[in-house]
């Protein structure tokens, strides 16, 4: 049985991290282990409190600059960078991200170096990438520093989807699948992606859903009144600036919430200065996870939005999911695996604006937007995505 845990992140355990739900995931199992060493990409600030086995490791990146790199470590920087030859070579841009990969993998192979000497039992260590990007880059070196480590990374969207990358690419994928255990999407769709696109890989491949707390069920009352919630960063991706195109076709009274700051808020505020007085629109900026909590408690809501392009398989679903409130969300990523017949409405990637105005119009004289369909969307969390249920479960398969 392994028994110590070496965990690479971007901010975790940074409290307002986009990270954050991994707490719940730590929580849980931070039990399977001995030791947890935590290495963020970035500088650590108000950190929430982690258990007492668990160890957040700092200065990483400033100690493992001074590694000196030996002759057999630059021919292994220039194998690695090269490893993406054919995959950027046929988009013509290998020799533009040349400069930026030889700067990247030197960075990543000193930190491999580095933490690998600090890893005192191999053969009882996880090397455990939270994302398949970088992190999981860094698992691999280290691996072939340690062999006897196991090695293994989460996938979610941008990291398995080559669309959403510049170059249409994942970089260093074949570097990946080579040196790693497993990667595991969060998704059954991100896997069949994974499989279809790298065939010889197939054994590698597998998927392990994320989860959430367990929330009390948000009653509905009987009123007349409508809300909806979207919960999401603000950026190109998830759209949000198609939101307004949609609620100016509705005639009732509607009132949006929308959780969540980014670059496109001032465009989508403006846009929504343009919305018909029937639609109130609600501005909660960046809220903690507890107060999204707090929110769903103290605030009725009738459904969930996403209108996003792209997606792994969203924990704002399965939170929203937890407290009973159904989900009307663009079919992307795993998307129809939380969003069903029991659970809410999916629409077409390229929605028509007014046709999904129609669906909430639907939606809201429907079963679905009844007590007992909210009681059936919280049995279908608690089947599929209790983080007590699916985190127990991976610790238990990672760590053998």
């Amino acid at each position: 049985m392994r028994t110590d845990l070496y965990l690479f992140t971007t901010h975790f355990p940074t409290g307002l991290s986009g990270e954050l739900w991994l707490y719940n995931e730590i929580l849980i199992t931070h039990k399977n282990y001995e030791r947890i060493f935590i290495f963020p990409d970035h500088d650590v600030y108000d950190p929430v409190s982690l258990p007492s086995n668990c160890f957040s490791q700092q200065n990483v990146l400033a100690n493992s600059e001074k590694e000196v790199l030996t002759v057999g470590d630059l021919s292994r920087i220039i194998k690695i960078v090269l490893s993406d030859f054919v995959s950027l070579a046929k988009h013509g841009a290998f020799a533009s991200n040349l400069k930026y990969n030889l700067s990247l993998i030197k960075k990543l192979y000193k930190k491999a170096k580095y933490i690998s000497k600090q890893i005192e039992s191999p053969e009882r260590s996880v090397l455990y990438a939270y994302w398949s990007d970088n992190a999981a880059t860094l698992a691999c070196m280290i691996k072939t520093f340690k062999p006897s480590v196991k090695a293994i990374s989460r996938a979610h969207g941008y990291e398995i989807y080559e669309d959403l990358k510049k170059d249409k690419i994942i970089p260093f994928r074949n570097y990946q699948n080579k040196h790693i255990d497993c990667i595991f999407s969060v998704s059954k769709k991100g896997l069949e992606h994974l499989k279809s696109k790298y065939p010889n890989f197939t054994n590698k491949y597998s998927y392990s859903y994320l989860g959430t707390n367990d929330n009390e069920i948000a009653p509905l009352s009987s009123s007349n009144k409508f809300s909806i919630v979207t919960c999401c960063n603000l950026n190109i991706i998830k759209r949000i600036d198609l939101v307004p195109s949609i609620l100016k076709h509705i005639k009732f009274e509607l009132t949006w919430h929308l959780i969540g700051d980014g670059p496109e808020f001032k465009k989508i505020e403006k846009l929504n200065s343009e919305l018909p007085s029937n639609i109130k629109v609600v501005y909660h900026k960046h809220l903690s996870q507890d107060k999204v909590f707090d929110f769903y408690k103290e605030n009725e809501v009738n459904a969930i939005l996403s209108v996003s392009y792209s997606e792994g398989l969203p924990v704002s679903m399965m939170e929203a999911l937890s407290f009973g409130i159904p989900i009307i969300t663009t079919e992307v990523g795993g998307c129809s695996e939380i969003c069903t017949s029991n659970t809410g409405i999916l629409l077409e990637r390229d929605f028509n604006s007014y046709h999904v105005a129609e669906k909430i119009i639907e939606f809201k004289s429907s079963y679905m937007n009844k007590e007992q369909f909210r009681i059936g969307c919280r049995e279908f969390w608690m089947k599929n995505f209790s983080a007590e249920n699916n985190y127990s479960k991976f610790a238990a398969e990672i760590s053998v």
